[in-house]
Parts: structure tokens; C-alpha cells; sequence
């Protein structure tokens, strides 16, 4: 409860945790972040943790991960020896469904006399088990993966409205969000959202260059090794192949996938995924501020909540 507090007086962290519920829906497994809210933790019993532990923690939903200098056969006795009386339901892990976003281009959460306004675009991105998804990462670092990116070039050394802005494409089993974000002067917010969205266009309206392109190869490929660096990083990487469905070789033949993939691959990636006119702008600031400079923008319905990310009413007194 207390870290959920904090969080509230975060607008950074308002943003992200309200963009969960408005993005997928307050039903959905995405819905909410892991740590939940705050009606939902006064709620829950002992009981329920029990009942939630014997359903879900069982062998056949679980994988066992070995890194060190031990046999197969050493680390079969190992499991055995540890785990081998342990039981469970037989239970199958579905791909959550897809996300139901609310009908509102723009979410409005009021903090009066701030300074800056937090700023999320998101809409859904892809499953990391998707044969695009390495496309679409080079094209998320050419966004704003990078400190040289589109995106914080133009907000930050171009404009001069943020300290910085980043891209991220989300890594999930279902369908993961795509989202920028930033925090910007209240009197920029307006102008800050219209050059995100721009920056969406453009990486389908032409090809990357050349050179943005090798910088995003180079980037992910040198990025790799550290994975591999310590025995708790190997174990943790390996394990993303059990839980995102990835082949035994999925590591080993990256570099060679991501060498092949062309500018026109990232353009077309973009040109199929991006959305940049259904994207979801949730805006966390001083409403009486930001709320003219957004409604200038034409972008569609607006929903408002409050710092819970329960709705409120569009008037004020």
C-alpha cells in the first residue's frame, strides 16, 4: 500500500500505471500493474493466496534452469532430489487475449500547479513470439531506443521541451504495449504530442538512413554478450525462451537475423504495426493548462481520471 502511495504522487507513475487499465482494460491480465491496487489488496485474504499458489504453482506451468559446471545428468538428480515430490493440477498457460482499449484518443489526469506534464502514447504492440518483433525492435531503437534517437533528438536537443524521451516495445507472452514516453513543460505540451506523432509518421513514410540503421544493428548485437556475462544473467536470458515460446537456437542465430534485416524491413514493420492516428495519449498534469493545448490538436474523444485511474466527470467546477 505504501509503495502504491508513492506511486500516486509520482505523475510519471501515474501515467504508466493508468495506462494499463485504459490500454487493455481493468478485467484483463495486463489490465493492472503486478503490484495491484489498492481496493484489490484490502481485499485479498490468506485464503486466496493459498488458493491462487495450488493452482497456478504447479510442475507441469514451471521450467528449471541450470547454469554451472554440473552434467545433465547431475542437474537431473539436483531437480529430482529438490522437487521430485512436488504436485500439482495439471494447468495450461493461455496467451492472454488481445487488449480492449477505451474509446478516447486522449486521458486526461489532473495534478494542479505542476510544472511538467507526464506523457505516455501507447497503443498494442506485438508478441514477443512474433516473427516481426526484431523488425519492429530495430525500429522501436531508431524511434527512441537510443539517446540519439528520433524521438529525443527532436524533443529534447531540437525543441528544447524535455530532458529526454524514449521508445519502448514491450516484451510479453500476449500482445505487449508499444509506448513512448516523456515529461515535458506544461507550456509544451501540446506542441510535445504533435511531434511524437510526427516522428510515428515518418518512420512509415520513408526508409531509416543508412546510418541509423547500423547504429540500431550495432546496438542490439553488441548489447548481447552482456546478457551471457554472469551465471544469473545466462540463466535469466535462457529462461526467456521457455516463457516466450522461443527456439533452443534463438540466441545463437540472432546476430545473423538482425545483420539481414534492410531499411525497407524496418518501413514496412512500421507501415504494419505503428498506428500513430488510433494511438492513446495519456496526459498527466495541470488540466487547466494542458487541456486547451490538447483540445487544439483534434485528436479525438477525452476521457479524464483521477490519480487512481478511476473515471471522473469532464466538467469542472
Amino acid at each position: 500500500m505504501t509503495t502504491l502511495l508513492q506511486q500516486r504522487d509520482s505523475p510519471n507513475q501515474t501515467a504508466s500505471r493508468i495506462m494499463w487499465s485504459c490500454l487493455y482494460g481493468p478485467s484483463h491480465p495486463y489490465g493492472h500493474i503486478t503490484l495491484g491496487t489498492a481496493d484489490a489488496l484490502k481485499k485479498i485474504s490468506r485464503d486466496d493466496m493459498i488458493r491462487f499458489y495450488q493452482a497456478y504453482y504447479t510442475p507441469q506451468n514451471a521450467a528449471l534452469v541450470f547454469v554451472g559446471d554440473l552434467t545433465e545428468a547431475e542437474a537431473k538428480k539436483l531437480a529430482n532430489d529438490a522437487l521430485g515430490t512436488w504436485t500439482g493440477p495439471p494447468t495450461e498457460t493461455p496467451r492472454p487475449p488481445q487488449g480492449n482499449m477505451i474509446n478516447s484518443r486522449v486521458v486526461i489526469v489532473d495534478k494542479p500547479g505542476m510544472p511538467q506534464t507526464a506523457l505516455r502514447v501507447v497503443q498494442l504492440g506485438l508478441m514477443r513470439s512474433d516473427p516481426d518483433f526484431e523488425r519492429m525492435d530495430l525500429a522501436n531503437t531508431i524511434l527512441g531506443g537510443l539517446f540519439s534517437s528520433r524521438i529525443n533528438m527532436n524533443l529534447r536537443e531540437a525543441h528544447g521541451y524535455t530532458y529526454g524521451a524514449y521508445s519502448q516495445l514491450s516484451e510479453n507472452r500476449g500482445q505487449g504495449p508499444f509506448l513512448i514516453g516523456t515529461s515535458v513543460r506544461t507550456d509544451v505540451t501540446g506542441a510535445s504530442i504533435d511531434e511524437i506523432l510526427k516522428e510515428v509518421h515518418a518512420m512509415a513514410d520513408k526508409p531509416v538512413t543508412a546510418d541509423e540503421l547500423k547504429m540500431a544493428k550495432e546496438s542490439t548485437i553488441r548489447t548481447l554478450p552482456a546478457a551471457f556475462q554472469t551465471t544469473y544473467g545466462t540463466a535469466g536470458t535462457i529462461a526467456t525462451l521457455y516463457l516466450y515460446d522461443l527456439p533452443p537456437d534463438y540466441y545463437q542465430t540472432l546476430p545473423g537475423r538482425i545483420t539481414s534485416i534492410t531499411a525497407a524491413d524496418v518501413q514496412a514493420v512500421s507501415k504494419k504495426f505503428l498506428a500513430p492516428d488510433r494511438m492513446l495519449v495519456i496526459a498527466v498534469g495541470d488540466r487547466s493548462k494542458i487541456e486547451p493545448q490538447i483540445m487544439k490538436l483534434n485528436l479525438g474523444n477525452v476521457a479524464y481520471r483521477d490519480l487512481d485511474g478511476k473515471e471522473v466527470a469532464a466538467t469542472t467546477n
